[in-house]
């Protein structure tokens, strides 16, 4: 029987190219690797996904969210982002697209989606696109809402379960990969465990129909859901709320302006007003803002900068 070293080098040179279309010969891959019986397993970091498939790779510290007034109130109050548990995406194929592949049954599917939770942005260069009317129409309330621009701090060396990566509209063909990996099992009497392998991936492929949101991805992969109960009476970071719909939903609170090594530090850079709102409305926004940032700087002990405030200069008639 091959050493776990043989294993992972014979995977990595004969198998894995085929999963991301690329060459990972010789490169340093961090996971997590394991041989037990006839049994092999190996999950890949966000870090090695970047190296082999740059096409995730957001390759931007500036993003942005559109939401309404209330949410960036929301926001503000708490210092703090939710992330939303997969389940109440609006694509029920979130997540199965991919995974359904790798042999997540529907059990094991649901169960991951549950505790997989997610916020959606955009890359801020799309303020001066030409597809900036439709985001706002689609996702600012007509105009009547904000959008929210972020700094992101992110190093996916420092993050076990945070990830931030582009989304991408395709479902793969993974058919060369399987076919290597069933080589590779003849070859080593053993079966392999793929579910891991594509778990981060997973997160971040939709149907081409989506590819108008152009979407980047800020994804806790390791969450669990807790009895709403104990997220009352515990100081939990895990809380439940209502969608629109009077559905039940679940949340992640990632804390912004954070120094803890082990999440990204996420900063508010710019609030820009949808393009319905007037000067006399921005005036009596900054105020506020302003003083909503002493407040922050005063709970948090620090001196982070207020955010520059405007009105987007799109105009619809």
């Amino acid at each position: 029987m091959p050493t776990l070293e043989q294993l992972n080098k014979d995977f990595q040179e004969n198998v894995l190219p085929h999963l991301f279309k690329t060459e990972t010969k010789g490169k340093f891959l961090p996971g997590l690797y394991g041989h037990s019986g006839n049994s092999y397993n190996c999950s890949l970091s966000s870090k090695a996904i970047f190296d082999i498939a740059p096409d995730y790779f957001p390759n931007t510290r500036s993003i942005i969210h559109f939401t309404s007034l209330p949410v960036l109130h929301s926001i503000l109050n708490d210092i703090e982002l939710r992330l939303y548990s997969m389940v109440t995406m609006n694509d029920s194929n979130e997540f199965s697209l991919v995974a359904k592949e790798f042999g997540y049954n529907e059990f094991q599917l649901e169960l991951y989606k549950k505790q997989t939770y997610l916020m959606s942005f955009c890359n801020s260069d799309l303020i001066n696109s030409n597809d900036i009317l439709l985001m706002w129409k689609l996702y600012g309330h007509g105009g009547n809402g904000c959008l929210i621009e972020f700094e992101i701090d992110y190093n996916s060396l420092h993050y076990d379960f945070i990830n931030f990566a582009n989304v991408i509209y395709t479902k793969p063909d993974y058919s060369d990969f399987f076919k290597a990996n069933e080589e590779f099992e003849v070859k080593n009497k053993l079966n392999t465990e793929l579910k891991e392998l594509i778990r981060i991936p997973a997160c971040f492929h939709k149907k081409p129909i989506y590819k108008h949101e152009k979407e980047i991805r800020l994804v806790l992969t390791e969450g669990h859901k807790e009895l709403p109960q104990n997220t009352i009476k515990n100081s939990s970071s895990y809380k439940y709320g209502f969608t629109a719909n009077g559905n039940i939903s679940n949340y992640y609170k990632l804390p912004l302006y954070s120094n803890n090594t082990f999440i990204p530090r996420i900063s508010i850079k710019r609030i820009q007003l949808g393009y319905n709102f007037n000067d006399t409305i921005l005036r009596s926004f900054r105020n506020h803002i302003t003083k909503v940032f002493w407040g922050i700087n005063e709970k948090l002990n620090s001196n982070v900068s207020a955010p520059a405030v405007e009105i987007s200069n799109l105009k619809y008639d």
